[in-house]
């Protein structure tokens, strides 16, 4: 049985990266995928909403405060947001060994105009691109066309639970907005 490793969970409280988490193991179980492991960067946090009760987790390294200063120096002052990923967690990725797969994905017409962007979107072995325009956009730039996939968001594979809605809303004559909001100072 095929062992599947989830990478780029942000912890953070981000509930989208858990929907996704949430969805794609669901999926994975679905065709008889078992082992199922989550990097993380903050087990606490997904330990509490969790995701330890569906997946194995895995701590990312820890950066000592010298790695942390030196990836900051490289991505601010040379452009190179590699540093982290690239250096750090090598050995961690060598002893993985394995394809990769873009999952969930959207991006931006930035990924066209940027020649790293475009290389590391080609270091992929598969992507699945969750919308229309990213797939137009990736189908541009990414070398394995037949292996660029558009599916839907796997956090619409979610499974539904009723909740109770405030009395000042309306049965059957409510709509939920999921929206971001951005602040700037």
């Amino acid at each position: 049985m095929s062992s599947v490793y989830l990478c780029g969970n942000t912890g953070g409280i981000n509930r989208g990266c858990e929907a996704i988490v949430r969805s794609t193991a669901k999926i994975l179980r679905n065709v008889n995928v078992s082992d199922i492991f989550l990097m993380s960067y903050n087990r606490n946090y997904d330990e509490s909403i969790g995701l330890n009760k569906i997946s194995e987790l895995i701590d990312y390294p820890k950066k000592t405060f010298f790695q942390r200063s030196v990836s900051c120096i490289m991505r601010k002052v040379f452009n190179n947001g590699t540093f982290g990923g690239k250096y750090l967690y090598r050995p961690l990725l060598k002893s993985i060994n394995i394809p990769s797969v873009f999952w969930g994905c959207s991006v931006d017409e930035r990924v066209l105009k940027d020649k790293k962007m475009q290389e590391d979107i080609n270091r992929y072995s598969y992507i699945v691109v969750r919308e229309s325009l990213s797939y137009s956009i990736l189908k541009k730039v990414y070398h394995n066309s037949e292996r660029l996939i558009q599916a839907c968001d796997p956090a619409f594979l979610l499974d539904i639970k009723p909740v109770e809605l405030p009395k000042e809303f309306l049965v059957k004559n409510t709509v939920g907005i999921n929206c971001i909001t951005m602040f700037s100072h």
